[in-house]
């Protein structure tokens, strides 16, 4: 990337698309497939691999505008009120609370990976419960009868 406002929108856009997976994850349909094969999960578990190696690249950029150089002229680069190292951590912050957002939106991703497979699980286990329960009356009902 060559400047900050590129890694901006390089934060911003990842972020978006990691939101958009995220509901489409809460809104997906659960089908008894599913609640065995856990296609959903794996599949959105391998997603969080490709969202880190986003997050590890973007990184990997911003790093580069971390350091702020000080001038040991006080009245170098000043301009409209501010000095040239003021808008430079002001651009740092802004980068940074880009990828704060990015980094939320991927925290959100993975718990509702999460929530989706306790979700299954629950399904499972309610699924194997009742099961049980039909065949221990029909169980009972056959011994009686």
């Amino acid at each position: 990337m060559n400047n900050q406002n590129e890694l901006i929108d390089f934060y911003l856009e990842k972020s978006d698309l990691i939101k958009k997976e995220t509901e489409y994850i809460s809104s997906y349909k659960r089908t008894i497939v599913d609640m065995f094969s856990k296609k959903p999960v794996n599949s959105s578990r391998n997603k969080v691999h490709e969202f880190y190696s986003w997050l590890k690249f973007a990184d990997s950029e911003f790093s580069r505008y971390m350091v702020i150089n000080k001038s040991n002229n006080p009245g170098v680069g000043v301009s409209m009120g501010s000095s040239k190292e003021e808008a430079q951590a002001a651009q740092v912050s802004i980068i940074s609370s880009a990828r704060n957002l990015f980094v939320m939106s991927l925290s959100a991703f993975e718990a509702e990976i999460t929530n989706l497979d306790n979700s299954l699980n629950f399904q499972i286990t309610t699924s194997i419960a009742m099961l049980a329960i039909i065949i221990s009356i029909t169980g009972s009902v056959l011994q009686q009868g």
